[in-house]
């Protein structure tokens, strides 16, 4: 009775994820639910991201709505230490090893609280080593890395 009506209401792209067959609310909603979050990492980076762009500009009331939101996205993303550390090992590689970003964004979308992230940064370096074959200078790379 209320799939129906969850149909009407959802327009778009979103609305093709409705019409693969689920006929009840509930699963609809629920993939939904799971599209919205389909990349945890994304929305935890750019929640970082938002806290660290965060400066006081003379105006102590936009200031206060900005740190709030900022802060209150951190909170709802569920952020961890762990998502940080992660986040900014992702953000190194920034413009130098996609499949290693893209590696480390696949970790951060699973659960990161069972993560040991030393031994993720050693996978990280085993993997450019093997692809690159540059072992000395990865190697080199990967202590400079942890030992920031």
């Amino acid at each position: 009775m209320l799939f129906p009506i969850l149909q009407r209401c959802v327009k778009g792209s979103k609305n093709a994820l409705l019409n693969k067959g689920q006929a009840k609310f509930t699963q609809g909603m629920f993939l939904l639910h799971e599209h919205f979050l389909i990349s945890k990492s994304k929305r935890k980076t750019e929640a970082f991201q938002q806290l660290s762009a965060l400066k006081f500009k003379n105006d102590v009331q936009a200031y206060q709505v900005d740190a709030i939101t900022a802060i209150a996205e951190t909170y709802e993303s569920k952020c961890t230490i762990k998502d940080l550390i992660m986040s900014q090992i992702m953000n190194s590689f920034e413009g130098t090893n996609k499949q290693i970003q893209h590696e480390i964004a696949n970790d951060l979308d699973e659960d990161t609280e069972n993560i040991n992230i030393f031994d993720a940064v050693a996978k990280y370096c085993s993997h450019m080593a093997s692809v690159d074959g540059n072992t000395n200078t990865m190697m080199q790379l990967c202590a400079n890395k942890l030992s920031i």
